[in-house]
C-alpha cells in the first residue's frame, strides 16, 4: 500500500519534471524568436532611415534639376 503511494508520488514528480523541461524548451525557443524579431525590427528601422535619407536626396536633386530646366525654357 505505501509502496504504491510512493510510486504515485515518484510518477507525479517525473511528470512535473518532464513538464518543466518542456516549458523551459518552449521559453528558450520563444526567447530566440523574440530576439530575431527585435533584430529584424532594428534592421527595418535602419533601412527605413536610409530610404528616407535617399528620398530627401532625390527630392533635392529633382528640385535642382527643375531649376536648371526652368533656366533653359524658351518663352
Amino acid at each position: 500500500m505505501i509502496s504504491s503511494h510512493v510510486q504515485e508520488v515518484v510518477d507525479m514528480n517525473s511528470q512535473i519534471s518532464n513538464s518543466l523541461q518542456e516549458q523551459d524548451e518552449v521559453a528558450t525557443e520563444m526567447s530566440k524568436h523574440v530576439i530575431q524579431i527585435r533584430d529584424i525590427a532594428e534592421r527595418s528601422q535602419m533601412s527605413a532611415a536610409t530610404n528616407a535619407e535617399a528620398s530627401q536626396d532625390i527630392a533635392k536633386q529633382a528640385a535642382i534639376l527643375h531649376e536648371e530646366i526652368e533656366r533653359y525654357k524658351v518663352s
